[in-house]
């Protein structure tokens, strides 16, 4: 069984159609919906890592401001 996915675009279409296995694993394989692109799970949760620490990283430097 498959599951859609939310929060999350294809980086190659921008569509928001992505579809991942029931019970995901690193290995498994996520796929646009809209035009076939395909990731592990566990490149799209180290893509979600870095962004989120790059964003960290920026509120930071915008609340606290950068040397």
């Amino acid at each position: 069984m498959e599951t859609t996915i939310t929060h999350y675009r294809c980086g190659d279409c921008g569509s928001e159609q992505l579809i991942q296995p029931q019970d995901p694993h690193p290995d498994d394989i996520i796929t646009c919906a809209h035009c076939g692109a395909t990731w592990t799970v566990r490149e799209v949760q180290e893509a979600s890592l870095e962004a989120g620490t790059l964003a960290a990283i920026d509120k930071i430097d915008e609340t606290f401001g950068k040397e």
